[in-house]
């Protein structure tokens, strides 16, 4: 159950950006672009990314719309 896994994680108050992906429902790469960009507040950790748990929560409430979807062109 991800209720059950989100609610594990967040006892720890920390979860790595991998960990993030796989209970946000993104790939791993897509989770690193919402980062980088900002979308996604993050610390490192040495080499590792975390993400807060609140901000685990924050985004799986408001869902995936900050993804953008990608643009396809059709031909006139």
């Amino acid at each position: 159950n991800n209720a059950n896994t989100v609610a594990l994680l967040s006892t720890r108050g920390w979860v790595s950006l991998r960990q993030f992906a796989m209970l946000a429902g993104v790939s791993y790469p897509t989770a690193l672009r919402l980062a980088e960009k900002g979308e996604v507040k993050t610390v490192r950790v040495g080499a590792i990314r975390r993400v807060n748990a609140d901000e685990l929560q924050r985004f799986l409430k408001e869902g995936n719309a900050a993804v953008e979807a990608p643009q396809v062109q059709t031909e006139s």
